[in-house]
């Protein structure tokens, strides 16, 4: 049963239009998402049972006045109605400013939560930018309502997928006002937020890599000269403050390397330098952190659909991540990749009865662990740990082991990326080299 000391997460349904609330009832009919925390959405009764009867979750949903005593009962989903929305219609699958208009208040409300000390950190569904529009919104996003209404001077977002962490310099700017934007101080000013947020975290000495802006670092200003004006003292200027800042790393190379576990975050410069990245290395599983904003607020890392919505076939796993690291960083738990070296901590506790409690996290709320790149860990399928050798990458060639195995007699591991090489005694995978080499 849920444990008394849950955070409480204030859960928006996006965009009513799309598939929001199917993903928010997937990811709620999981046992997992109540043991973990309290959750409590955010939207409106109606397109919130809509998303649970199109899934077959076997959920209700229950309209409630306020947040006391809320997201407390597994297999009720209690959404708490904001005014002006309870009859509202939104079509389905389709440009709606009624819907535009809905998510906004459902946003403002969540960080209303937050400020207010009700809601211990904010998860979000996504929006349609264009029906925000269609509303009257001036604000294009989620970053610009956070930023309006907590009077910050700077919010920017990081991705998360697996062990690699993208740090956006900007997000919401042509190439052209992106590449404008890479100055030094704008470089330097998210470098040292990005320090700051990840000692919060819990990280002791982040290892922050800034990335270059041109193709192999402009080539000593062959092919453009950012990283000699701007990128580099930039990152210099961070040393000087005593962050642990590298670069500027060729956008080519540095993923790999962070990806392998040399860097904590990679700070990118423009919105496509670090979105690709992470959705190549796994889109479904990939989370929106932002920065810069005086609450914790995760989201998925897509969009509407409005394509597939309300055909109960839209994933969830964006969602649950969302809602696990949310409840990490509400817990003050250190975010992992998520889910593999808090595993590794808890492992640790568990087998030597000490640690605080709060750093032992359920493995089985992380039945597809992402790897841990340190001596004497691996996973398996299911999230179990084994002790074996330095896995890197995993058999799909993205750097994460979803589905990797131990080591056997005799057996070779093949496939793209896979541990090709292995030595050792029965059943331990002492050595796994990165592509066979």
């Amino acid at each position: 049963m849920p444990g008394p000391d849950r955070p409480l997460l204030a859960i928006t349904l996006g965009d009513p239009s799309g598939i929001g609330p199917e993903v928010v009832a997937r990811a709620l009919g999981e046992t997992t998402a109540y043991e973990m925390a309290r959750p409590v959405v955010v939207g409106a009764l109606r397109p919130m049972q809509r998303g649970i009867d199109d899934t077959g979750v076997g959920l209700r949903a229950r309209a409630v006045d306020s947040i006391e005593g809320a997201g407390e009962e597994p297999g009720v989903i209690d959404v708490l109605n904001v005014d002006g929305f309870e009859d509202a219609e939104f079509p389905l699958g389709e440009l709606s400013a009624v819907s535009g208009e809905a998510a906004h208040a459902w946003i403002e409300r969540a960080v209303r939560l937050c400020q207010d000390g009700g809601a211990d950190a904010m998860v979000t569904a996504p929006v349609n930018k264009e029906a925000l529009s269609m509303a009257g919104s001036t604000d294009m996003g989620h970053q610009e309502v956070f930023k309006r209404m907590s009077g910050s001077d700077y919010v920017a977002t990081m991705l998360v997928s697996g062990n690699l962490r993208c740090m956006h310099l900007s997000t919401h700017r042509s190439l052209k006002r992106a590449a404008e934007y890479a100055t030094r101080e704008n470089i330097l000013m998210a470098t040292k937020l990005t320090d700051e947020t990840f000692k919060q975290w819990g990280f002791e000495d982040p290892r922050i890599a800034v990335a270059a802006l041109n193709p192999h670092g402009g080539e000593n200003g062959m092919i453009g000269d950012e990283e000699i004006t701007d990128v580099g003292p930039a990152v210099e200027d961070a040393k000087a403050l005593g962050i642990n800042a590298n670069g500027p790393i060729p956008a080519d190379s540095v993923f790999n390397q962070a990806i392998a576990g040399r860097w904590d975050v990679v700070v990118v410069l423009y919105h496509d330098q670090g979105h690709i990245p992470i959705k190549v290395h796994g889109f479904e599983e990939s989370v929106s952190v932002n920065l810069g904003i005086p609450w914790i607020r995760t989201s998925v890392d897509h969009g509407t659909a409005f394509d597939i919505a309300g055909k109960g076939v839209a994933q969830a796993v964006s969602m649950r991540e969302a809602i696990k690291l949310a409840t990490q960083l509400a817990t003050g738990v250190r975010p992992a990749c998520p889910g593999a070296e808090a595993a590794f901590v808890s492992w640790q506790n568990d087998r030597t009865g000490s640690g605080p409690a709060g750093l032992k996290l359920l493995l089985r709320s992380y039945n597809q662990s992402a790897p841990l790149s340190k001596a004497g860990v691996s996973f398996q399928k299911r999230g179990h740990l084994l002790e074996t050798g330095i896995h890197r990458r995993g058999r799909d060639g993205r750097g994460d082991h979803r589905r990797s195995a131990p080591w056997q007699p005799g057996r070779r591991y093949n496939g793209r990326g896979a541990c090709r090489r292995t030595a050792g005694d029965a059943g331990e995978h002492v050595r796994s080299d990165r592509g066979g080499r």
